[in-house]
């Protein structure tokens, strides 16, 4: 709408008629995440407590089935890392694991200190307790998901191999996520309010899952989309369907540079075209051709 005003100060207003102004993107692209490898018969509040400690949720959507393009993309995400860490254990001699928790001991204790970090801290952010004897042992969030990220390099780049691996990535909390049925698991997206949420969900839930789901940036989920689409297939192993690439029956043929061909021959003259030498003729005393 514009706004005019004439000289005696009498104010007009200018609009369109039935005007509708254009709807908010349903999935903001900063601001949304794509959790994969959810349990099944999760439902919004399970999501909601597992993943509101990064900030406010403004949406929540499933996929609609074992067929839907979203359970393809977690499929395809899984199989990318099978080696992933799904519990906090700590290198001790015990192997202590550490289990998220968002409960506030009491109304008037509501913050802590990091064990790792010494920052202070809101239980309501979420955290990491230990399950042993030293019970009073804190991890943030942030903290946790480092701390997953280097006992899973630990764990890599050892050369050493183990007669009962099974037992040893137990130790690490390193499982394997299967994939070959897509019905084992589920996936959403999650808006959240703000684009730093979004990241502080991703940096800790592409570290360190919560029982078996992990989380991702949206740019990173329509990428695999496409490549989904267009049959693009990174990983061998998979044989999901619908994730083959498919053959084309159209071959590249080769075709003759057309390169350096000139016409040869005898030259022809339109008629009434001909070509005219020029004529001399004097000007201010000296010839020229015109």
């Amino acid at each position: 709408m514009t706004v005019h005003k004439d000289g005696g100060g009498n104010i007009s207003r200018v609009g369109r008629i039935e005007f509708n102004p254009p709807k908010a993107q349903e999935f903001p692209f900063r601001r949304t995440v794509f959790v994969y490898g959810i349990p099944p018969n999760s439902d919004e509040q399970w999501i909601r407590h597992k993943f509101d400690c990064f900030g406010k949720i403004t949406k929540i959507k499933f996929d609609s089935g074992a067929a839907s393009s979203p359970r393809k993309v977690g499929a395809r995400l899984l199989a990318k890392e099978p080696s992933r860490v799904t519990r906090l254990q700590i290198l001790d001699k015990n192997h202590t694991e550490f289990k998220f928790s968002k409960e506030v001991p009491t109304e008037k204790l509501c913050t802590y200190f990091c064990h790792k970090c010494g920052r202070l801290k809101e239980y309501a952010d979420g955290y990491y307790s230990s399950t042993g004897l030293q019970k009073s042992c804190l991890f943030c969030i942030q903290c946790a998901a480092k701390k997953a990220e280097e006992n899973l390099k630990f764990y890599t780049s050892s050369n050493t191999t183990y007669q009962d691996d099974k037992h040893v990535r137990r130790l690490y909390g390193i499982d394997e996520s299967s994939t070959e049925d897509v019905n084992s698991f589920t996936t959403c997206l999650v808006v959240y309010e703000s684009q730093r949420q979004a990241s502080k969900c991703v940096y800790v839930r592409s570290r360190l899952g919560i029982d078996g789901c992990f989380a991702t940036h949206f740019h990173n989920y329509t990428r695999n989309k496409k490549d989904i689409c267009q049959g693009i297939d990174s990983s061998p192993a998979m044989n999901l369907p619908g994730m083959k690439r498919q053959e084309s029956t159209h071959k590249l043929v080769k075709v003759p540079s057309m390169r350096g061909h000139r016409t040869s021959g005898a030259r022809f003259e339109h008629p009434g075209m001909r070509r005219y030498a020029s004529v001399p003729a004097k000007i201010h005393g000296r010839d020229t051709h015109i």
